[in-house]
């Protein structure tokens, strides 16, 4: 569980405190000589080739080489399209969404059982999941700070504990933590975020729940 030890200047509150997660975090996996992974995005690297595949994330976690898998990306906050956040994950992955939202996983929130069923394969390996919010591409920002915490208890409900009201793309699998890439947008209110999504995490005892962020990303 992360939370922050300091006072700082509110501009520069959520770059400490993900900083600050961040290396409470990987001090333990880098002591192991272990990795954290993305999954799900596939490597822009090889986004030309139409033969490259990431392996099913079970197969991921069955190599004993990664402590952490961070499922990539929550690449909108609030998709205008829809009025919901919007899970990005490559289309051999998960091409599936709910039936109330749009049937183009481009667009409507996916729902993956599948992927539900490898997250919890990978947990039973001991490999903890988290989901990363961000990425290269997308549309994820705050307008305000009641929007930074609102979005704080969707996220805790879609992807951690669930409330009814929220849908959920890996339906009964909680995962472990969050990611921060946040490569683009305005960089305003991720510490009232922050902050809010703590404060679930603190009052949460079933289990350890990881906040994680970036080195080196400007916008945060």
């Amino acid at each position: 569980m992360c939370f922050p030890i300091c006072r700082f200047p509110r501009h520069l509150r959520s770059m400490a405190l993900g900083l600050w997660c961040l290396v409470a975090l990987f001090a333990r996996v880098l002591a192991r000589h272990k990795l954290v992974m993305y999954w799900g995005c596939d490597n822009p690297l090889n986004a030309g080739h139409s033969g490259f595949k990431d392996q099913r994330l079970d197969q991921f976690c069955d190599r004993g080489t990664y402590d952490i898998i961070q499922l990539a990306f929550l690449d909108a906050f609030v998709d205008g399209r829809t009025n919901q956040p919007h899970m990005h994950l490559h289309k051999h992955h998960c091409n599936t969404t709910f039936q109330s939202t749009d049937p183009d996983p481009d667009v409507g929130l996916i729902h993956c059982p599948h992927v539900a069923n490898q997250i919890k394969h990978c947990q039973s390996k001991g490999v903890r999941v988290g989901v990363s919010l961000g990425g290269g591409t997308g549309n994820y920002y705050f307008t305000s700070d009641e929007q930074a915490q609102q979005f704080a208890h969707t996220l805790w409900n879609m992807f951690f504990v669930p409330d009814g009201k929220e849908l959920r793309p890996f339906d009964d699998a909680v995962l472990d933590g969050i990611d921060l890439d946040v490569e683009g947008g305005t960089g305003l209110y991720y510490g009232t975020f922050l902050k809010e999504f703590n404060s679930l995490v603190q009052a949460y005892k079933a289990k350890e729940i990881f906040i994680a962020a970036e080195i080196g990303r400007a916008h945060v």
